[in-house]
């Protein structure tokens, strides 16, 4: 009987096994063309898996299961739920994850996640996008460290490089991959990434760490935590530099982006007492940039560095009204003052008014400083389409005499020219949670922020916005097959009329293992201060030759925002299927979307080609799928990967796109103390379907007690790139093969 089940179990297998392999023909046979249908998208992956599974034991003996129970997620919908009921595929990075693949930065551990690009030009200069993005800033993901945007208003970017938290200060981070406004507002308009920070337990411990690697690696931090009475805290230092990479977009031959950056975080809670907590959070940081150069019409004779100083305070109070309600009261301040200043210089005539106006109405003629130089050398001022036009090129021919002929206008002054910028939100918001039964719950929020921004250079002085909002989640089990989520928001601001955006999901629960949801979604992105309110223009100090008798005066290049600009919106939906299998260690999560983003404001922001308008769109449709495998407590696989079919109406909206991404991360713990971790990570950008961007990573971490209250940690990373072209158009470093090393003392008391 065992001899006929083992042979028709090998007959079954060979048969999937073939079926697999002509459907990864298929798969092959279809790639770059248009997407596969969704229903044999479906067929392929359930054969591979099952393809996958079959290689691995079906039957785990461990105990020591990573999801013996569904996890647990906040930041979907505000309310704690399983991720077999969340309207949104999720994806869960924890400490473990982070330590195990030796991330020095968050970007490090966002590489792992399905559909995310993480795009480095210099070794200062990190972008991350979920989908897509143009060659401007990705603009469309929102961050927040515990709740608190992070995302800049004044210029709509989530400065990465700078970022305010230590990775060794991280829980976990919670990926919310579908468009969240509902939850979050605008500007989660691809998704959110919610960083939830170590909660201060009270237990006494210092932690020393220390990191070296090539190009000047260095990593230093410093840990403590502890508690007196009812308080409880963490407080970390750190600091990180190193000199960036070798190559360099704008320096093929040398990089020149070292970056120096410092960190200061606290956290603290008090327990006032059995129903009310007050929480604390403070963060300081500050970074030295350096830049190669800056695309625009001055030449520079020093470099334009970057110095940024952050500071993010907040506060919240949690009540426990009942059994039944919470409330929350949180304010938050985040404030960045950015110092970016160089040694400028241009010919006398492009520092006058006549040169500015004729900038004014016809920028594509002195968009090139150099053709314009040559004309007027030469005396072939370019032909003009218009009577104003006209008239500004002969007033700018009677300037050029007046300051003495070509010779002398054509001169060089220098001077100290800026970008500097300031900037600050202030966030007020109520949250109330309430639980009306075991099958329904709702969460409501009522908030307010105040942004401003300052800066001479992109704002001509200060510009200012507020926007309130009000927001409402609530999940509904009508049976035990079946979780409603239902969500909206209702924004308005100084420049915004009332926008509504709403999602719905319904999540089908074929048991407690196995669950289909189908999701409709909504959102918007809102301009930044900097796209509504520009006033372009660089005023140059300490003129070494004055013009006019003054040593200060506007460079002739200048732009203004003219078009009153609308919202983005996206119309997202999408089909997933998530099960949870502890009998095989196994957890999977599949899902096919389709996204229509509209009103795109997608023109590149430089000051000679200033034309902002919602002129753009873009068409997504694809799949992404993430399996962790975990058969028993030795061994720890992640897989993700996502394929995507992108039709943009300009070639800028797949400049941070991948038609094929894919990670994989394989963890074997030897013992308690020693632990290896392999990981793969390929992207097929969007813009360069020939070519693949390829690393992969080996890491040995090891945990030794010295003492009953000392542990020594150590690490190293041994990081390979193994294709000859990088995303970024150009090799980043000179050597493939690159070392890390690191050292950690954790002292318990």
């Amino acid at each position: 009987m065992n001899t006929f089940i083992c042979q028709q179990s090998w007959h079954n297998l060979s048969k999937i096994m073939a079926i697999a392999n002509k459907e990864e023909h298929h798969l092959n046979y279809y790639r770059g063309h248009m997407l596969i249908r969704k229903h044999e998208q479906i067929l392929i992956f359930s054969v591979l898996t099952a393809k996958f599974l079959l290689l691995f034991p079906l039957t785990v003996k461990s105990t020591d299961l990573l999801y013996e129970e569904i996890p647990i997620v906040l930041t979907p919908t505000r309310l704690e739920q399983s991720l077999a009921d969340t309207p949104a595929s999720v994806t869960v990075i924890n400490r473990e994850m982070i330590a195990a693949i030796g991330a020095r930065k968050i970007t490090d551990a966002l590489r792992f996640v399905p559909g995310m690009i993480v795009h480095t030009s210099t070794g200062n200069d990190i972008e991350v996008a979920y989908h897509s993005g143009n060659d401007n800033r990705p603009r469309r993901l929102q961050a927040l460290i515990d709740g608190i945007p992070v995302y800049r208003p004044d210029l709509a970017e989530v400065d990465w490089s700078a970022f305010p938290v230590s990775i060794e200060d991280i829980e976990r981070i919670e990926i919310t991959r579908s468009p969240s406004t509902p939850a979050y507002g605008a500007n989660a308009f691809n998704g959110v990434i919610n960083i939830i920070t170590k909660h201060p337990d009270g237990t006494q411990n210092l932690n020393v760490k220390y990191l070296a690697g090539p190009l000047s690696t260095q990593d230093i931090l410093l840990n403590y935590s502890g508690g007196f009475g009812s308080t409880n805290y963490r407080i970390t230092l750190d600091e990180q530099k190193d000199k960036g990479v070798d190559l360099s977009t704008f320096d093929k031959r040398t990089g020149r982006d070292d970056t120096l950056f410092q960190r200061l975080n606290i956290r603290a809670s008090t327990s006032i007492d059995e129903k009310n907590e007050l929480e604390f959070f403070l963060i300081e940081n500050k970074g030295e940039f350096e830049i190669e150069a800056e695309a625009r019409n001055l030449e520079e004779l020093t470099k334009p560095d970057i110095s940024k100083r952050q500071s993010i305070f907040s506060t919240q109070l949690t009540s426990e009204l009942n059994s039944k309600s919470q409330l929350k009261f949180k304010l938050s301040n985040f404030a960045i003052e950015q110092r970016q200043s160089w040694i400028a210089c241009a010919p006398l005539i492009f520092l006058t008014e006549e040169a500015a106006e004729l900038f004014r109405l016809s920028p594509d003629i002195t968009s090139e400083p150099d053709d314009i130089e040559e004309a007027i050398r030469m005396g072939q001022i370019p032909p003009t389409q218009t009577p104003e036009e006209q008239e500004a090129i002969n007033n700018l021919i009677a300037r050029i005499i007046s300051l003495g002929g070509p010779v002398i206008a054509l001169s060089d002054t220098c001077g100290r020219a800026n970008q500097d910028f300031d900037q600050e939100r202030l966030n007020f918001e109520v949250q109330n949670t309430y639980v009306f039964s075991d099958s329904l719950r709702i969460v409501s929020a009522l908030g307010f922020a105040n942004s401003k921004g300052r800066s001479e250079t992109y704002l001509g002085g200060e510009a200012s916005d507020e926007t309130s909002f009000l927001l409402t989640n609530l999940e509904y089990k009508p049976s035990g097959k079946i979780t409603i989520n239902a969500g909206a928001i209702w924004e308005n601001g100084t420049d915004l009329d009332t926008e509504f955006s709403p999602r719905l999901g319904l999540n089908y629960h074929f048991n407690s293992k196995h669950t289909l949801r189908f999701i409709h979604s909504e959102a918007v992105r809102t301009p930044d201060l900097f796209e509504k309110k520009a006033n372009w223009k660089y005023f140059i100090r300490d003129l070494t030759v004055p013009i006019d008798g003054s040593s200060s005066a506007f460079f002739a290049a200048q732009a203004a925002s003219s078009t009153v600009l609308m919202p983005e919106r996206i119309i997202a939906n999408e089909i997933s299927y998530y099960a949870n299998l502890p009998q095989h260690g196994l957890s999977l999560d599949f899902k096919l979307f389709d996204e229509k983003q509209r009103d795109l404001i997608a023109r590149r922001l430089i000051i000679s080609e200033f034309d902002l308008s919602n002129s753009e769109s873009t068409d997504i449709k694809g799949l992404e799928t993430e399996i962790h495998y975990k058969p028993n407590s030795k061994i720890d696989i992640l897989l993700a990967y996502s394929h995507f079919d992108i039709d943009a109406s300009t070639e800028r909206e797949i400049f941070l796109s991948a038609r094929e991404t894919i990670s994989m991360l394989a963890t074997y713990s030897f013992s308690p103390q020693w632990q290896a971790t392999f990981t793969y990570i390929g992207v097929q950008p969007e813009r360069k379907l020939n070519q693949w961007y390829k690393r992969s990573e080996l890491i040995i971490n090891s945990n030794h007690p010295l003492t009953e209250y000392i542990r020594l940690k150590t690490s190293l990373k041994i990081q390979h790139y193994t294709s000859d072209d990088s995303f970024n158009e150009v090799d980043l470093f000179n050597d493939d093969t690159r070392y890390f090393l690191g050292l950690s003392l954790d002292i318990g008391f």
